[in-house]
């Protein structure tokens, strides 16, 4: 049989494919997340907001976005379900009535607190066998990635 692949592909072979790569550490780290999530009445968006107020409570809601990664749609729906839930709140900013700040309440911080040990034990088993200074590298590798492709975010 002929072989069907198009020249711009070459050997193109996906395991090999750093996005693959990433997309395999991120798929099945979400799947086993989802099981502890469902039991915290937690779905990946509205823990990835959650966390993201830890260090950034008061944000705007494009901030969020930002942080989060989550796609606006989903997070608008996140954001609503922890408005209902009483974990989050949004609240018009001060200063411009016009941007809304999304602040954890003590139910979304105690919520957090209890699925957050789990959440590291995760994350441990996820680089574990991985140095220190394998996971400072890689973290500043991502990190130019990341500015690499912020340049097209504007």
């Amino acid at each position: 049989m002929a072989d069907r692949r198009g020249a711009a592909l070459g050997s193109f072979d996906l395991e090999e494919h750093i996005f693959y790569l990433f997309g395999q550490v991120y798929g099945r780290r979400n799947r086993q997340l989802a099981d502890i999530f469902h039991e915290y009445g937690l779905t990946n968006p509205k823990y990835r907001v959650l966390a993201a107020l830890t260090n950034r409570d008061g944000c705007s809601i494009g901030a969020l976005a930002q942080l989060t990664a989550v796609e606006r749609t989903t997070l608008s729906r996140a954001l609503d379900q922890l408005v209902d839930e009483k974990l989050v709140r949004r609240v018009p900013r001060k200063d411009d009535k016009r941007t809304i700040e999304v602040w954890m309440t003590p139910a979304g911080w105690r919520k957090l607190e209890r699925v957050w040990p789990l959440i590291v034990a995760q994350n441990d088993r996820a680089v574990a066998g991985l140095s220190a200074r394998e996971i400072a590298s890689l973290k500043a590798i991502l990190r130019k990635m990341i500015d690499n492709l912020r340049r097209d975010d504007a």
